[in-house]
């Protein structure tokens, strides 16, 4: 998982668009004509007589590959009030036939691609702007032409069938039931609040259910007709093409578009009221927490040179992160500490929040203020500013060094978002030159200027949602800031945690090198320390700065007592809630904290205890020293044990509350009788004593196998001092896993069949899950096999479920190999439907899947093998996949070759025979395993006010 940091640094960097528009996106002109602004060299721009416009961006640094979009310059502001939503669904409409591809044609079509719904296919609606997307794998002339001919199909001939709408619009309320959550729910309470006034406030894209509901042909027609129309229509192509070929495709596809007789609709703005304090309550009973919010929002400034605008996102988005970073230590017993700058339509906002229990709102929401207005006082400090303001800019430079290599998909989404912001687009280069020169000359002053700007203290809003008392109005909420301001009620904000270092007490004496291996076609090292410990070394650059590590110790489930299984649960926290010889429990939480992006300790690889981290490069030792600390004289203290088990039981106790209860039972009832995958009844956790845990994790803690994986932005030198100086101080280790005991091996011991689960909760959202075990021995190439037969089967699920009958949003599949055992690996297919809907969707699923047992399509196949080996292009380029490919690359003999295989195209070596022999042996009825996750009935309370 990326860090919030992390993000921020992608989006950032990936800046090529203005955040002021340059002129009206629907004016019908490029933001850079009549300006002495000169756009991108690179691009070709045009215009048919019909109001169509095309942007062309030829780009040969991925051979190939090419990205195409659709840009529509319209979205669910321009809705009417009783076709709200329409504009989404619409968007749907256009996947499901026009006169230029029907449904199956373009189904055809995307499997001929071996393109993935999602990622290579894709289209989002927002409240200005639609936009489809296509990727190419393969740059051949037909591909392209049928692309554009299925854009021709969505500008100007989308059939809007009857039945079909009817259909799509199961498939609307089951995407608007996925999306119904409570952080969702509490966006949509929040927004009307924060931007009061605005039009788009009222307008989210998802629609109501009244207005989805009521929404027939006829208005989908006057739509369509309103707001599909040439003028408001971009084309934008980057990537390795002949864009003079190109451009000739496209005026002959496209100018057969009729040019509108009528203007374009005006859009209504609204009327903002932000110029005063306002406040919002949304209540849900029974989750026990609240998320209290604070925000300022105001019209973006009126005018802005185009690198003056470029460099206003990036001051906000910095100083936001600073903020957020704060906010963990500055409200006590708070979590989930966010805070972000936006942009939306001429507008601009800054949120911060935090998680709070609902019965202390009023500390969560005057902490948050306070700590708003402790840094508009006296800002941030000149340290916090130069580590964020390093970290940027070696981002920055490494993106500059990527420039040459760039992803079509990322230029042609540049482009397609300058366009729809109606920003001049000048190009990555010129963008991130600029970035990186504002860097290197940044100071905590002009930060600071910026955060100041952003908040308007007397006209801010505030926004409690969560499990709060019935009574709880939007003006007692004002009433509680006022007078915590006015001085009325103390909320003092607790002093900053002090930085204290971490330093590895007492190391023993440090290991020499006693082997290295190299793999030159990955730029990869594998060494072994005379003391045992083994590293595998990937440098990479895909993150600068930045560093991911994963320390694998012993072997985990492998050798956990067999009728225990609370072990798993709760007896890794007993360890991490001991503290150490020289560190107490709180101390190295800080340390953790402060220093590390991510921590954790866990089983997930089954076959060893797991610590895992995300980091900036220089707290690379940080990491390792405390993986150290830890393993090289573990405690378990009896009492940090009884808080441990207290806290599990109290996390069962709330989760029977929810979705995770279903699933549980699921899992409890496929696994029935091995403690290794099964969940711990409270009898288990009162049984379970610490001594239990120290027995089964000291011994492989202590003397257990060490391999350490560490993938990023790290010198060789830098690394093996810090290694030197942290685990080569350890004693010495196994020099291997001790085989000679083979693990009891997995079995799914539930009988074929539909099994239904039951669990408490609020949501209307029923869960179908298929089950298929896979047994014996599986390879390297029979993973790669099994992977590609999950694509085929998501396939025919997806056509029967969603295409089909319209009962799902999101079906997908997957094949999971359970790590540390060879022999055994499951097949999934998870569909969301309503709770009405799960027999027939379980009977689905189950005939779907055995019916390709009997065999899938040649066209099938080369589909699926094109998305496992996208897939894997992109994830050789990812340090968390390379992270998961070599973390067992000493333990494993030949894991090595079977990662080189991988890498050399052993996916296009598959064959349709080979794919077929496993969907024989896999999917056939009388191996599935049917789970029918739903909610028992319960009545809970939602209700939103503002003020």
């Amino acid at each position: 998982m990326k860090s919030p940091l992390l993000r921020t640094l992608l989006l950032l960097c990936l800046l090529t668009g203005s955040i002021l528009a340059a002129v009206d996106p629907r004016a019908g002109r490029w933001a850079h004509e009549g300006t002495a602004h000169k756009p991108d060299e690179r691009v070709v721009w045009g215009r048919l007589d019909n109001g169509l416009r095309y942007a062309l961006l030829p780009h040969r640094g991925v051979p190939g590959q090419v990205s195409m979009k659709l840009v529509v310059l319209a979205g669910s502001v321009d809705e009417r009030e009783d076709e709200l939503g329409i504009a989404h669904f619409t968007e749907h409409m256009a996947f499901h036939g026009s006169a230029e591809m029907n449904e199956l044609q373009m189904l055809a079509f995307f499997r001929r691609l071996g393109a993935e719904y999602g990622s290579d296919i894709n289209a989002f609606t927002t409240f200005d702007n639609t936009i489809y997307s296509l990727d190419f794998r393969e740059n051949e002339p037909r591909f392209l032409a049928d692309g554009l001919r299925f854009f021709r199909g969505v500008a100007g001939s989308i059939t809007f069938e009857s039945a079909v709408i009817d259909r799509e619009r199961r498939v609307i309320f089951a995407e608007k039931r996925n999306r119904g959550g409570l952080s969702e729910q509490q966006v949509d309470a929040t927004m009307p609040v924060i931007f009061r006034g605005v039009n788009f406030a009222e307008h989210s894209p998802i629609g109501t259910d009244e207005t989805l509901r009521s929404l027939r042909r006829e208005q989908f027609l006057d739509f369509y007709q309103r707001c599909y129309r040439p003028d408001l229509m971009t084309v934008v192509v980057a990537g390795d093409f002949d864009p003079v070929a190109l451009e000739g495709v496209i005026r002959e596809k496209f100018a057969s578009l009729v040019k509108p007789a009528t203007p374009i609709p005006a859009r209504p703005p609204g009327k903002p009221e932000l110029r005063a304090l306002r406040a919002g309550v949304f209540r849900v009973s029974g989750i026990g927490s609240a998320e209290t919010l604070a925000a300022s929002a105001g019209p973006l400034p009126a005018k802005m040179d185009p690198r003056e605008a470029v460099l206003h996102q990036w001051r906000n988005s910095v100083a936001l992160e600073l903020f957020a970073r704060r906010l963990g230590h500055q409200v006590p017993g708070a979590g989930n500490p966010q805070a972000s700058y936006e942009t939306i339509m001429g507008f601009e906002s800054v949120v911060a929040s935090v998680q709070v229990p609902g019965d202390a709102w009023s500390q969560g929401l005057l902490g948050v203020d306070q700590a708003v207005r402790d840094v508009v006082k006296r800002g941030f400090t000149a340290a916090e500013v130069n580590e964020l303001r390093t970290r940027y800019l070696e981002y920055t430079q490494h993106q500059i060094s990527l420039l040459p290599v760039m992803e079509p998909a990322e230029l042609c989404s540049d482009l397609a978002d300058s366009i729809a912001e109606g920003a001049v687009f000048f190009g990555p280069a010129t963008e991130l030159a600029w970035t990186s020169e504002w860097l290197a000359g940044l100071k905590p002053d002009e930060l600071n200027r910026a955060f100041r700007s952003l908040w308007n203290l007397d006209a801010m809003a505030f926004h409690v949602g969560g499990d709060v008392d019935i009574e709880l109005k939007p003006a007692e909420v004002l009433k509680t800031v006022q007078k915590h301001r006015r001085g009325e009620l103390s909320y003092l904000l607790p002093p900053a945690p002090k930085d204290e270092p971490f330093v590895l007490k007492k190391p023993g004496p440090a290991s020499t090198i006693a082997e290295t291996r190299s793999v030159p076609e990955l730029g990869v090292e594998l060494l072994r320390l005379s003391n045992n410990v083994r590293l595998n070394f990937i440098p990479t650059k895909h993150e600068p700065g930045l560093v991911q590590a994963i320390v694998r110790v012993g072997d985990g489930l492998l050798t956990m007592p067999g009728k225990q299984p609370a072990l798993k649960e709760f007896g890794l926290n007993t360890l991490m809630g001991s503290g150490t010889i020289y560190y107490q429990t709180d101390q190295l939480a800080q340390i953790i904290d402060r220093k590390l992006l991510n921590f954790s300790f866990d089983l997930a690889d089954n076959d060893a205890f797991a610590f895992r981290g995300l980091m900036a490069t220089a707290q690379v030792e940080t990491f390792l020293g405390i993986v150290t600390e830890i393993i090289r004289s573990p405690k378990f203290n009896p009492y940090a044990h009884q808080e441990q088990r207290a806290l599990a039981a109290i996390g069962r106790i709330s989760s029977i509350m929810g979705f995770q209860e279903g699933l549980r039972q699921m899992n409890d009832h496929l696994f029935q009788g091995d403690a290794r995958f099964m969940s711990g009844t409270f009898k288990d956790f009162a049984s379970l004593g610490a001594a239990d845990v120290q027995r089964w994790m000291e011994p492989p803690l202590t003397t257990g196998y060490v391999e350490v994986t560490v993938v990023g932005d790290v010198s060789r030198d830098a690394l093996l001092q810090s290694l030197g100086r942290t685990l080569g101080t350890l004693g010495p280790r196994a020099a291997a896993k001790d085989r000679s005991l083979a693990p009891q091996p997995v079995k799914v011991s539930a009988p074929a069949g539909v099994k239904r689960f039951e669990f408490i909760g609020e949501l209307n959202l029923g869960l179908v899950q298929g089950n298929w075990p896979v047994t014996g021995r599986i390879t390297s190439r029979d993973n790669a096999a099994l992977q590609v037969l999950s694509k085929l089967l998501e396939f025919r699920i997806r056509e029967q479920v969603r295409d089909g009958y319209g009962f799902s949003y999101g079906p997908s599949a997957s094949f999971n190999p359970f790590g540390g055992f060879e022999n055994f690996g499951l097949m999934e297919a998870t569909v969301d439907c309503t709770p009405a809907d799960v027999q027939q969707v379980a009977q689905v699923v189950e005939a779907t899947a055995a019916r390709l047992a009997a065999g899938a399509t040649a066209e099938e196949f080369a589909g699926g093998v094109g998305i496992v080996r996208s897939q894997l292009r992109r994830g050789f380029k990812d340090n968390g996949f390379l992270l998961s490919l070599f973390k067992r690359a000493q333990e494993k003999p030949g894991r090595v070759d079977e990662i080189l295989a991988l890498h050399n195209g052993l996916v296009e070596q598959l064959t349709l025979e080979e794919v077929n022999a496993w969907a024989a042996r896999v999917l056939p009825a009388a191996n599935a395993r049917t789970a029918i996750v739903v909610p028992k009935p319960f009545v809970g309370v939602f209700e939103g006010t503002k003020m």
